[in-house]
Protein backbone atom coordinates (compact mmCIF):
# COMPACT_ATOMS: atom_id res chain seq x y z
CA UNK A 1 0.00 0.00 0.00
CA UNK A 2 1.23 3.51 -0.79
CA UNK A 3 2.21 6.18 1.64
CA UNK A 4 -0.60 7.94 3.51
CA UNK A 5 -1.90 10.97 1.58
CA UNK A 6 -1.47 13.26 4.59
CA UNK A 7 2.09 12.13 5.32
CA UNK A 8 2.91 12.40 1.63
CA UNK A 9 1.97 16.09 1.78
CA UNK A 10 3.58 16.73 5.19
CA UNK A 11 0.23 17.30 6.91
CA UNK A 12 -0.46 16.32 10.51
CA UNK A 13 -3.98 14.96 10.21
CA UNK A 14 -4.84 15.23 13.91
CA UNK A 15 -3.88 18.90 14.04
CA UNK A 16 -5.77 19.57 10.81
CA UNK A 17 -8.96 17.96 12.15
CA UNK A 18 -8.58 19.80 15.47
CA UNK A 19 -8.15 23.06 13.55
CA UNK A 20 -11.36 22.44 11.62
CA UNK A 21 -13.16 21.68 14.87
CA UNK A 22 -11.94 24.96 16.38
CA UNK A 23 -13.34 26.96 13.47
CA UNK A 24 -16.63 25.09 13.28
CA UNK A 25 -17.21 25.18 17.04
CA UNK A 26 -16.69 28.94 17.02
CA UNK A 27 -19.51 29.44 14.52
CA UNK A 28 -21.69 26.48 15.47
CA UNK A 29 -21.61 25.85 19.22
CA UNK A 30 -23.48 22.90 20.72
CA UNK A 31 -26.80 24.70 21.23
CA UNK A 32 -26.81 25.71 17.55
CA UNK A 33 -25.98 22.15 16.43
CA UNK A 34 -28.89 20.84 18.50
CA UNK A 35 -31.21 23.21 16.64
CA UNK A 36 -29.76 21.89 13.35
CA UNK A 37 -30.52 18.30 14.40
CA UNK A 38 -34.10 19.27 15.24
CA UNK A 39 -34.51 21.11 11.93
CA UNK A 40 -33.09 18.16 9.97
CA UNK A 41 -35.43 15.76 11.77
CA UNK A 42 -38.41 17.95 10.91
CA UNK A 43 -37.28 18.15 7.26
CA UNK A 44 -36.96 14.35 7.04
CA UNK A 45 -40.38 13.79 8.59
CA UNK A 46 -42.04 16.37 6.34
CA UNK A 47 -40.36 14.83 3.28
CA UNK A 48 -41.94 11.46 4.12
CA UNK A 49 -45.42 12.92 3.60
CA UNK A 50 -44.82 15.58 0.94
CA UNK A 51 -42.68 16.21 -2.12
CA UNK A 52 -40.49 18.68 -0.25
CA UNK A 53 -36.83 17.78 -0.62
CA UNK A 54 -34.38 17.56 2.27
CA UNK A 55 -31.67 20.24 2.23
CA UNK A 56 -28.08 18.97 2.24
CA UNK A 57 -27.45 20.51 5.64
CA UNK A 58 -24.10 20.44 7.35
CA UNK A 59 -24.33 18.90 10.80
CA UNK A 60 -22.08 17.70 13.58
CA UNK A 61 -19.07 19.22 15.25
CA UNK A 62 -17.24 19.40 11.91
CA UNK A 63 -20.25 20.60 9.90
CA UNK A 64 -20.14 17.79 7.33
CA UNK A 65 -22.90 17.69 4.70
CA UNK A 66 -25.56 14.99 4.84
CA UNK A 67 -24.50 13.67 1.42
CA UNK A 68 -20.94 13.20 2.71
CA UNK A 69 -22.26 11.17 5.65
CA UNK A 70 -24.28 9.03 3.24
CA UNK A 71 -21.22 8.50 1.05
CA UNK A 72 -19.16 7.55 4.13
CA UNK A 73 -21.87 5.03 5.04
CA UNK A 74 -21.46 3.38 1.64
CA UNK A 75 -24.35 4.91 -0.26
CA UNK A 76 -23.82 5.64 -3.93
CA UNK A 77 -23.44 9.42 -3.88
CA UNK A 78 -21.99 10.90 -7.06
CA UNK A 79 -22.00 14.58 -6.14
CA UNK A 80 -21.76 15.65 -2.49
CA UNK A 81 -22.14 19.34 -3.43
CA UNK A 82 -25.82 19.13 -4.35
CA UNK A 83 -28.18 21.40 -2.44
CA UNK A 84 -30.69 18.67 -1.66
CA UNK A 85 -30.77 15.02 -0.61
CA UNK A 86 -33.12 12.95 -2.76
CA UNK A 87 -34.24 10.78 0.15
CA UNK A 88 -33.10 10.05 3.66
CA UNK A 89 -34.51 7.20 5.68
CA UNK A 90 -35.16 7.42 9.39
CA UNK A 91 -32.49 4.72 9.85
CA UNK A 92 -29.96 6.84 7.93
CA UNK A 93 -30.94 9.90 9.97
CA UNK A 94 -30.44 8.05 13.27
CA UNK A 95 -27.12 6.63 12.03
CA UNK A 96 -25.92 10.12 11.09
CA UNK A 97 -26.93 11.45 14.51
CA UNK A 98 -25.07 8.57 16.20
CA UNK A 99 -21.97 9.42 14.17
CA UNK A 100 -22.30 13.11 15.06
CA UNK A 101 -22.14 12.42 18.79
CA UNK A 102 -19.35 9.84 18.64
CA UNK A 103 -15.69 9.74 17.75
CA UNK A 104 -16.76 8.31 14.38
CA UNK A 105 -17.38 11.92 13.39
CA UNK A 106 -13.59 12.32 13.30
CA UNK A 107 -13.42 9.42 10.83
CA UNK A 108 -16.07 10.99 8.61
CA UNK A 109 -14.12 14.25 8.56
CA UNK A 110 -10.93 12.36 7.69
CA UNK A 111 -12.86 10.59 4.91
CA UNK A 112 -14.01 13.94 3.50
CA UNK A 113 -10.53 15.46 3.73
CA UNK A 114 -8.95 12.44 2.05
CA UNK A 115 -11.45 12.81 -0.77
CA UNK A 116 -10.43 16.44 -1.23
CA UNK A 117 -6.73 15.70 -1.63
CA UNK A 118 -6.87 12.25 -3.20
CA UNK A 119 -4.28 11.98 -5.98
CA UNK A 120 -2.84 15.42 -5.29
CA UNK A 121 0.62 16.45 -4.21
CA UNK A 122 1.36 19.93 -2.97
CA UNK A 123 4.61 21.85 -3.02
CA UNK A 124 3.99 23.23 0.48
CA UNK A 125 1.98 22.39 3.58
CA UNK A 126 0.56 25.93 3.58
CA UNK A 127 -0.70 25.42 0.04
CA UNK A 128 -2.19 22.06 0.95
CA UNK A 129 -3.99 23.40 4.03
CA UNK A 130 -5.38 26.37 2.09
CA UNK A 131 -6.56 24.03 -0.70
CA UNK A 132 -8.23 21.78 1.88
CA UNK A 133 -9.89 24.76 3.58
CA UNK A 134 -11.24 26.05 0.29
CA UNK A 135 -12.54 22.62 -0.70
CA UNK A 136 -13.98 21.90 2.73
CA UNK A 137 -15.84 25.16 3.19
CA UNK A 138 -15.75 26.91 -0.19
CA UNK A 139 -14.45 30.14 1.30
CA UNK A 140 -11.05 31.72 0.81
CA UNK A 141 -11.35 33.35 4.25
CA UNK A 142 -11.98 29.92 5.78
CA UNK A 143 -8.90 28.50 4.06
CA UNK A 144 -6.74 31.32 5.41
CA UNK A 145 -8.17 30.92 8.91
CA UNK A 146 -7.66 27.15 8.76
CA UNK A 147 -4.05 27.60 7.72
CA UNK A 148 -3.39 30.12 10.52
CA UNK A 149 -4.94 27.89 13.20
CA UNK A 150 -3.18 24.81 11.83
CA UNK A 151 0.22 26.57 11.88
CA UNK A 152 -0.38 27.84 15.42
CA UNK A 153 -1.40 24.38 16.67
CA UNK A 154 1.58 22.84 14.91
CA UNK A 155 3.93 25.17 16.80
CA UNK A 156 2.42 24.24 20.15
CA UNK A 157 2.35 20.48 19.48
CA UNK A 158 5.15 19.76 16.98
CA UNK A 159 5.62 16.13 18.03
CA UNK A 160 2.00 15.06 17.64
CA UNK A 161 1.98 12.36 15.02
CA UNK A 162 -0.86 10.73 13.13
CA UNK A 163 -0.12 7.51 15.03
CA UNK A 164 -1.25 9.33 18.20
CA UNK A 165 -4.78 9.30 16.81
CA UNK A 166 -6.49 6.09 17.97
CA UNK A 167 -9.77 7.03 16.24
CA UNK A 168 -8.09 6.87 12.83
CA UNK A 169 -6.56 3.40 13.18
Amino acid sequence: MGKDIFKLNGINEKILINSIYEIENTYRPLYFRILEYIYLTICVLISKFTVIRIPNLTVGKYQVGILNYLKYLGNNVENTHLSYVEKLSIVDLVTIFKICISESNDNVTSFVLRGLIHGKQFSSVNGAIKFIGLGYNGSYDYSMKLNAIYQQKLKTAPNTMISDMPFLE
